[in-house]
């Protein structure tokens, strides 16, 4: 381990300074480095020899004496290290969109391909604390081909970053990293989100359970001509409808809503609200 040092400050307007020592301490008391003297100067590199006792979480200081001319001495203690050997802690990062219909945290799927993307996360570092973060977004977990690195407060807890020309089909993952003020680093990936703005391939619909059905009777469908003071609508009683074969290579089917159009007296179409 290596004990790096500034001196400033130190001054004696009669004999002048000349010259350090110093020594570090563990906070419990434990000398772990003795004495060595420095002579005049105001930087200094120090390696502690073994027995350096020094493990993560535990925390040191130096204790400098500055000596004049006339063999007077002076103690300052610098202010107290900890030792940080592990890197920040990410709790966790989730993709997050604007677009109001896909919610605001944890993002699957995108009918966009030019939106407001952000990185949602949590990250603490108890010894050191967390200096500074950064996210980038890209086709795979710790790519940044499309959004390159950009600085976030990671105190915030989000960041947003507008991006445009994202490819149909194709998943995209934020990649957010964190430095502690030790110099530890982590790194931490989203699950991604893919965009889809293709419609679902449609497949075959039937009048009927199962099977296409040409002719109804009155068991089947019952209707009847409504009128009232804002015009004329046609009631519909019960239809089986049933299909087959619709698909979504990209994303999946996420639901169905059928309606029916039925030809009312007259010859005009009057369409009955769809069901979900």
């Amino acid at each position: 381990m290596l004990f790096r040092s500034a001196l400033r400050g130190f001054v004696d307007p009669e004999s002048g300074i000349r010259g350090y020592e110093v020594q570090v301490y563990r906070t419990d008391g434990w000398l772990i480095q003795p004495s060595v003297w420095l002579g005049d100067t105001d930087y200094f590199t120090l390696g502690c020899e073994p027995p350096c006792e020094l493990e993560h979480g535990q925390a040191f200081y130096a204790l400098i004496t500055a000596h004049n001319q006339a063999e007077q001495k002076t103690r300052v203690n610098s202010s107290v290290i900890v030792v940080d050997a592990t890197p920040p802690v990410v709790g966790y990062a989730r993709d997050a969109m604007t677009v109001p219909h896909l919610g605001d945290t944890d993002a699957d799927i995108v009918g966009e391909t030019a939106l407001s993307v952000g990185a949602i996360f949590r990250v603490h570092d108890p010894e050191s604390g967390v200096r500074d973060g950064r996210w980038c977004l890209g086709t795979f977990p710790g790519a940044c081909d499309v959004l390159a690195p950009v600085a976030m407060d990671p105190l915030l807890g989000e960041s947003w970053h507008s991006v445009g020309a994202l490819l149909d089909g194709v998943r995209y993952h934020s990649t957010v990293t964190f430095h502690n003020n030790a110099g530890g680093f982590a790194s931490a990936f989203t699950d991604g989100f893919t965009v889809d703005i293709s419609p679902p391939s449609c497949g075959q619909v039937f009048d009927g359970p199962g099977y296409d059905r040409r002719f109804a009777g009155p068991t089947v469908l019952r209707a009847r001509l409504v009128k009232g003071t804002d015009g004329e609508s046609l009631e519909l009683g019960h239809m089986d409808i049933s299909w087959i074969g619709f698909s979504d290579a990209v994303s999946g089917i996420g639901s169905y809503s059928a309606a029916i159009v039925a030809v009312a007296p007259g010859g005009i179409d009057a369409s009955i609200a769809p069901s979900n």
